[in-house]
């Protein structure tokens, strides 16, 4: 971001830019993980409006879901890291005062190859929870994705964020418009890849 000549207004609000374009020796920065996982959410009908959100991280992919989450109209959004800190709160605070989570956004890498099999938040401690949004896309289902649907929970992994952020961040170097289509297109073509199909 220091580097940068102009700032796009959503990743000057998020503090992270995951973009950069250069225009005429200009550096542009933006932030397309912000369209990506909103899309991610509208695709799944995931309902956040006046929800209260959980998200487990506290890197720049966590900023992003904040800044979606409170886009989208959450009633509460607590961002959650192993030590806390500034504007964030614990594991076992989250256990302890925040049983009532509806909405899980997982940004660590935590269930990401090679260290598959792992989950951040031990779902059953949130009785309420009616979604898990991951942004781990490989593998397709991450453990934590798993573990929610077998208990009846609506839960998406990651990979629709990525190739939509992709799209949009090609948008930006291209200066062009792609039909949403080519999102799903895309989406469908990894997705069968990856599953052998």
């Amino acid at each position: 971001i220091p580097f940068l000549d102009e700032i796009d207004k959503t990743a000057k609000v998020i503090g992270a830019v995951n973009t950069v374009v250069n225009k005429n020796g200009k550096l542009y920065g933006y932030n397309t993980d912000f369209s990506g996982l909103n899309a991610l959410i509208s695709k799944n009908n995931i309902e956040i409006k006046n929800k209260k959100v959980l998200i487990l991280g506290s890197g720049g992919t966590s900023k992003t879901a904040n800044a979606v989450a409170n886009y989208l109209g959450a009633k509460e959004v607590y961002r959650v890291s192993r030590n806390g800190g500034e504007g964030l709160i614990t594991y076992k605070e989250a256990y302890q005062n925040h049983s009532d989570t509806e909405i899980i956004i997982n940004t660590t890498p935590c269930g990401m190859y090679p260290k598959i099999g792992v989950s951040a938040v031990e779902i059953e401690k949130f009785p309420k929870l009616e979604a898990v949004v991951d942004a781990v896309y490989n593998p397709l289902s991450s453990a934590l994705v798993v573990d929610a649907k077998d208990k009846g929970i609506k839960a998406v992994g990651g990979l629709y964020m990525l190739v939509a952020q992709a799209v949009f961040a090609a948008e930006l170097f291209l200066d062009v418009k792609f039909d949403i289509r080519e999102i799903d297109r895309i989406f469908r073509e990894i997705e069968a890849e990856k599953q052998n199909i």
